[in-house]
């Protein structure tokens, strides 16, 4: 099969040639998956987005949820370590990254918050760009909260340290013995 894609993905795109190839597999090796209703969190995740996204397959839809989950830590740290860096360039590429991922679940506040320091990193305006990454980071809180709750039950996204939060309090960070 000789294909490509670009972005932005349509789900179509990827359907066809699947769908194709499934066609040529025996039947017993089919299997149905049932229709299952996603919960709905009001106001936080746009669940039809987000399934449409996922081609209306709901269980793609909870893969490409427990994905976002999983991979989200790593991308907040590398969003985090850009900007007390003032790696303008990198807080962009970042941003956009946490752009893409939080559209594709259906976050549209997360995305929306992502793209502005995505803007702002673009312009080198760092200053914005840390003000805007708190409210990125709630943004991202309740995401992730919503995503988890309605998979398996409440969660929250992986907090700075102690002596980051002191840090960027002005404080000391506390000694453990």
């Amino acid at each position: 099969m000789t294909a490509y894609l670009v972005k932005p993905l349509q789900p179509q795109q990827l359907i066809e040639p699947v769908e194709s190839l499934a066609q040529a597999a025996p039947a017993a090796e089919q299997q149905s998956v049932p229709n299952v209703v996603e919960p709905h969190v009001e106001g936080i995740v746009d669940e039809a987005d987000a399934l449409k996204l996922a081609g209306g397959d709901h269980a793609l839809r909870r893969e490409l949820a427990q994905l976002f989950l999983t991979e989200l830590p790593d991308k907040l740290a590398n969003l985090r370590t850009a900007a007390a860096a003032g790696d303008a360039e990198q807080l962009r590429l970042a941003a956009h990254a946490l752009k893409g991922s939080t559209a594709a679940v259906g976050g549209r506040a997360a995305s929306d918050a992502s793209s502005r320091i995505e803007h702002l990193g673009r312009s080198a305006n760092l200053a914005a760009a840390r003000a805007a990454l708190a409210d990125l980071e709630a943004a991202l809180e309740q995401l992730a909260a919503a995503l988890q709750e309605s998979a398996h039950g409440p969660s929250s996204l992986p907090r700075r340290s102690q002596s980051a939060q002191a840090a960027k309090a002005g404080r000391r960070p506390r000694k453990h013995p």
